[in-house]
């Protein structure tokens, strides 16, 4: 079930500076004026229509979630008495925080505690406004070369300044740092979302840091600035610590006793519409007219004062999303396209870093309507990339022990962006990640996506270098196969020998990027080895693959191979970098996302069989590992069951059990001997099932398994098992062309020592 509901929304903002304020103790027990939350509760309730969700909203003091589940689930505060209309309506709902006010003590105890300790490094706790200023203020002090401050006077309701800083690398002939496009990144619009400046913070300091040391973060900042706003509703953020924690809007005083407007619903375009309210009570007050606050104001101008800013993200908490226009419309923006594009990259950057999946789509598809939000503004009246994040947790209070987590998985999301709109031309490996391991005493194809972005690509421009044992770089040209495809060859090499390397592109006027950022000081790496492959399956056709065995009995929901359509249960799309297709039980989309699920019993997929045993009996085996990408997502403690064989489906071992795993593609990987014996007769097969009326969906996708190995005699050229006549004519064929397979001393040429040797190893037999 997919529905809009009312709630609290993200925002973006960004700029500068704080008006001095008195510095904020935080003691074992919050002062006499905080307000309290005592007798209130977070539950997770689950509605079923429209009815339902107004009956819990008229019921709650705020809507703590950012959109509507899949299930109808939504996240409110409430107070302990109104739990009883609950169950008159019955509206199921779990608690997920027992007592607020005491959520609030232990959040302020925690910092207290932390903040006696020699050892708390900065980004161990939250932070004051002081203390975000003060930090701004010691990095223009350690990084002048690279870091401006910005101030925006007069910017709140209550007259203080909105603090940030810009910074980016030093100028470089025929690339200015004046020239560069910009990224404004802000947090804080809403006050209690404490983690936002935290984040933005982490990815400034980080950024600056790592500068001279990573390649990747000194690429985007010598073709990208960087414009931070740690806290843009200042007035706001200064009370949640003084006054009120759970405090959301700015704080004007609206009359009769109601404070505050939300600043995410005041931006000016296609203000007041849907999901922004009218009462000044309410959370989402759009305010009096568009523009009526200072704080919009003042980032509506900076904005407008730097033409060179490109996009900007407005951080917000929580709920793992990336959002971007439009907010006030389901209907889709003109750059759609463009946004899916930018959105996919930030997301798969955040992945990476430690398997968080950040849900990525229009705001109003993917939480709920919110007219007057910045990212609209930013996009439909500026004309620039508008997005915004709804960072990690489960509250607006996650443990500190989150900061740095959220900041490194968000700090790879923001270089991503960067250099989306900085780099002359993006480069990425066309398989989606470099090998790792490649075939021994052969060349080995690799390709790279080369696309135009503030330039062109020089013809000849794409270059492959590579650097064998670390005894030198060597470059070879890479050549366009179609597209934005260009393809180079790795030279041939001796087993277990290592190989560093990377890609270089240049533009018309002369500048570069590589492929990875860093070129030789942040290479990609991967080790020669015999590479023997049992099955390596992109699900784009069936190879042999059953879909289903004696037994099965689900009613809906079985095996297919397919292009999946996105449901709150099962993929929008495959995992695989290129195709369309996976395995999926029954990829189609119906009235609800239990139409085609698996019911009423179990559906199992059974791969052809594949071989892993070792032709080469004379070998060294490195590993015999098998990987694969998995979806597999229920309402209920259903499980996802992969076996395996090693006779031919005889008999059959579990590989592993799975429990939801959320939304997301997940990778499983194994040593298969570790779980049973590697054959020529190996099968695997996947089982989902439904026993309790769940709903359950499964998917599955790039499925691979290979014995890696080496001979144990290096004079066993032909990988055959044994050392005899063919190695003597490959010997001598390699020698007189000095190829670098006979390299045997591993010196980085073909000489007369590599002779010996060969003799030497031959004779042994």
């Amino acid at each position: 079930m997919r529905m809009g509901m009312v709630g609290v929304c993200l925002a973006l903002a960004m700029s500068c500076g704080v008006a001095s304020q008195a510095q904020i103790e935080i003691q074992d027990q919050p002062p006499a004026a905080m307000v309290r939350y005592d007798g209130q509760k977070v539950v997770r309730v689950t509605v079923t229509d429209q009815r339902q969700m107004l009956a819990v909203t008229s019921l709650s003091r705020s809507i703590w979630s950012h959109q509507v589940g899949p299930d109808g689930s939504v996240d409110v505060q409430i107070d302990a008495d109104k739990l009883k209309n609950l169950d008159e309506l019955q509206i199921p709902y779990v608690v997920l925080i027992e007592d607020v006010q005491k959520l609030v003590e232990n959040e302020r105890r925690d910092i207290a505690e932390r903040n006696t300790r020699e050892d708390t490094a900065w980004f161990q706790n939250y932070r004051t406004l002081d203390e975000i200023n003060a930090r701004m203020t010691l990095l223009a002090a350690t990084y002048p070369q690279f870091v401006t401050t910005v101030t925006i006077p007069n910017a709140t309701i209550e007259g203080r300044s909105i603090r940030g800083i810009r910074f980016t690398g030093p100028s470089q002939p025929g690339n200015p740092a004046s020239t560069r496009p910009a990224m404004l990144l802000f947090g804080a619009e809403h006050a209690r979302e404490w983690i936002s400046p935290m984040t933005v913070m982490f990815i400034a300091d980080q950024m600056l840091e790592r500068y001279a040391t990573d390649g990747r973060v000194r690429a985007m900042m010598d073709n990208t600035e960087t414009i931070i706003i740690p806290v843009m509703n200042v007035d706001g953020y200064l009370h949640t610590w003084s006054t009120e924690r759970l405090w959301r809007k700015n704080r004007r005083n609206n009359g009769g006793g109601a404070f505050g407007v939300d600043n995410n619903r005041n931006w000016g375009y296609q203000w007041g519409g849907q999901g922004a309210d009218t009462s000044p009570s309410s959370d989402i007050y759009r305010g009096a007219s568009p523009f009526s606050e200072p704080e919009t104001v003042a980032m509506r101008d900076f904005i407008i004062a730097n033409p060179r800013i490109a996009a900007s993200i407005d951080y917000h908490s929580y709920a793992q999303l990336i959002l971007s226009p439009w907010s006030y419309t389901a209907t889709l923006p003109p750059d759609a396209a463009i946004f899916n594009q930018v959105n996919g990259l930030i997301q798969a950057d955040i992945a990476s870093t430690y398997g968080v999946t950040y849900t990525a789509g229009p705001t109003y598809t993917t939480i709920y309507p919110a007219s007057g939000a910045s990212l609209d503004w930013v996009y439909g009246s500026a004309g620039k990339l508008g997005l915004s994040i709804e960072l990690r947790g489960t509250s607006f209070s996650p443990p500190a022990t989150e900061i740095i987590p959220c900041g490194e998985e968000n700090l790879r999301g923001a270089l991503a962006l960067g250099e989306y709109i900085g780099l002359p031309l993006r480069a990425s490996w066309t398989a989606g990640e470099a090998p790792v391991v490649l075939q021994a005493n052969a060349a080995n194809p690799i390709q790279a996506t080369i696309i135009n972005n503030q330039g062109t690509l020089a013809p000849g421009g794409a270059v492959l270098w590579t650097n064998i044992d670390g005894l030198g770089w060597a470059s070879s040209p890479m050549t366009l196969v179609g597209g934005t495809t260009y393809q180079g060859s790795i030279p041939p090499a001796g087993c277990g020998r290592p190989v560093q390397f990377y890609v270089e592109a240049t533009t018309t006027a002369g500048r570069s990027v590589t492929l990875p950022a860093g070129g030789t000081s942040s290479p990609a790496s991967a080790v020669y080895r015999r590479i023997y492959t049992g099955i390596n399956d992109s699900c784009e056709v069936n190879n042999g693959w059953s879909l289903s065995t004696t037994g099965d009995n689900a009613t809906t929901g079985r095996w297919e191979l397919a292009d999946p359509s996105k449901t709150g249960y099962q993929p929008a799309d495959d995992h695989s970098f290129i195709g369309t297709k996976c395995y999926v039980t029954d990829g189609r989309v119906g009235a609800n996302d239990g139409t085609y699920d698996v019911d009423g019993g179990r559906t199992t997929l059974t791969s052809p069989r594949f071989d892993l045993s070792v032709p080469n009996p004379n070998s060294n085996v490195v590993s015999t590992s098998i990987s694969y990408w998995r979806w597999f997502s229920v309402s209920t403690t259903e499980v996802f069951q992969v076996q395996i064989s090693n006779n031919d489906g005889a008999t059959w071992t579990t590989l592993e059990q799975v429990s939801n795993q959320g939304n997301s593609w997940k990778n499983f990987t194994a040593q298969v001997a570790s779980v049973i014996t590697p054959t020529a007769d190996m099968r695997l097969r996947f089982i989902a099932k439904d026993q309790v009326g769940s709903v359950v969906e499964a998917a599955l996708d790039d499925v691979k398994a290979e014995v890696l190995a080496c001979p144990i005699n290096a004079a066993d050229l032909n990988n055959d098992g044994q050392v005899d006549f063919g190695d003597f004519l490959e010997f001598f064929n390699g020698y007189d062309s000095s190829d670098p397979l006979v390299d045997l001393t591993g010196e980085g040429e073909v000489e007369f020592g590599d002779f010996l040797l060969f003799f030497n190893l031959y004779d042994q037999g």
